[in-house]
């Protein structure tokens, strides 16, 4: 049967948590994934340029078929140009969601802060720390995780101590 898996995330840690409006499923992911969609999530701003992206795409479509009407060897120029817009647009957007991380490098930082708390060198907390660090500051710690765990429930599951 296997064992039951486990983080402990202490106060600080909890109220840096709290505070950034992560989820808990968030902190699974990828750290440049998980910043792209809190920003996406909390920005006040639209940083996406997918309508643009389609309106733009479909001025060079027409541009494109004009250009073929007169001569048939422009399709290739156009295609090429079309290239170069999404390129471009494409850049913008980079450049736009790098200027709201920075705008909200704190929220982010606490968000990473917690994530290498539970994932420390980017493994589960469990392969790393030893379960003595809490113990030694909770002596009710191991009374509390046979509270908590459920031999026969094999979700990772997310502690806080106190």
């Amino acid at each position: 049967m296997p064992r039951n898996f486990a983080a402990v995330m202490n106060t600080p840690t909890l109220r840096k948590f709290e505070k950034t409006g992560l989820e808990l499923k968030d902190l699974f992911e990828d750290k440049n994934f998980m910043f792209n969609h809190w920003i996406a999530k909390n920005s006040n701003a639209n940083l996406s340029l997918g309508i643009e992206l389609k309106e733009a795409e479909a001025i060079f479509k027409r541009v494109k078929d004009q250009a073929s009407l007169i001569d048939p060897t422009l399709n290739q120029h156009a295609d090429a140009q079309t290239k170069r817009m999404v390129h471009a647009l494409e850049g913008i957007e980079q450049k736009m969601m790098r200027a709201e991380k920075r705008k909200q490098a704190d929220k982010l930082q606490q968000a990473e802060s917690v994530k290498d708390f539970l994932f420390p060198n980017g493994h589960p907390q469990e392969r790393t720390d030893n379960f003595l660090n809490f113990y030694q500051q909770d002596q009710h710690f191991i009374e509390k995780l046979i509270q908590s765990f459920d031999p026969f429930d094999f979700r990772f599951n997310v502690l806080s101590s106190s």
